[in-house]
């Protein structure tokens, strides 16, 4: 009989135990529809204390609360880290409003079922989409995404080649030298050094000469800048333009 007692006597504490983080969190989510900054980021603040209790209030918000409060909801369901969350964000992944945040804290969570969301992201027809879930890809540091990156890098926005053509610097992935070298003629200044710059790092010597092609035909310091520093990591030279 005793432990009988002591058994559901646990269970009723247990059970009050959630019901006050319940409550707890409901308070603090109210909290984050005030109009007073301060008031906002203190209920973000105490919600991310109380972490794993948070969740599924927080998902409720996400998917039914003000566009603030969801805005909201989602960073801190990334931060918090709790596999619930990841079902509802990939939801938000694909709907209509906030999926740049989505895609972030998908990122942070970095669980291997929001990747085919996040691929599927790359078809987004808005470019902070595609940069946001490129970004948020690079976190999972899967080798099997090169090649996908390397795709990424003919996107038609300046902002997503450039940044897969960056994940690809630090990836350094062989099979994207071709591609790369096709880049340091690219139209947008950024996007062909940051290519020169991981031609330096892949460390295929085969980029020597269109490395040499770039510090020659472009007059600009940054162009010349990059193309130096790719061609002294490969060549182990410093090269100079006689004017």
């Amino acid at each position: 009989m005793r432990v009988k007692f002591a058994v559901f006597l646990l269970l009723g504490l247990l059970i009050m135990v959630l019901n006050c983080g319940e409550r707890r969190a409901c308070h603090y989510i109210e909290q984050l529809k005030s109009g007073d900054k301060e008031t906002r980021i203190d209920a973000s603040y105490q919600l991310l204390l109380m972490g794993k209790s948070a969740v599924e209030p927080l998902i409720q918000v996400m998917r039914s609360g003000d566009e603030r409060s969801r805005f909201i909801a989602i960073q801190l369901l990334g931060k918090i880290g709790d596999s619930r969350a990841v079902e509802p964000l990939i939801d938000a992944l694909v709907g209509e409003s906030l999926p740049l945040k989505a895609a972030e804290a998908l990122g942070v969570l970095r669980y291997i079922a929001a990747e085919d969301a996040l691929i599927e992201a790359l078809q987004d027809t808005s470019a902070e989409v595609r940069v946001k879930a490129l970004a948020a890809l690079e976190c999972f540091w899967d080798s099997r995404l090169n090649p996908l990156f390397v795709k990424m890098t003919e996107d038609p926005d300046d902002e997503v080649r450039y940044v897969a053509v960056q994940i690809l610097r630090h990836t350094r992935f062989p099979g994207a030298l071709r591609q790369l070298i096709k880049l340091l003629n690219d139209e947008v200044p950024a996007v062909r050094q940051e290519a020169a710059y991981a031609l330096g790092e892949i460390g295929d010597k085969r980029a020597v000469r269109p490395l040499l092609n770039m510090l020659v035909e472009y007059k600009d310091e940054a162009d010349r800048k990059a193309a130096q520093t790719a061609l002294k990591k490969l060549t182990g030279a410093e090269y100079k333009v006689l004017e």
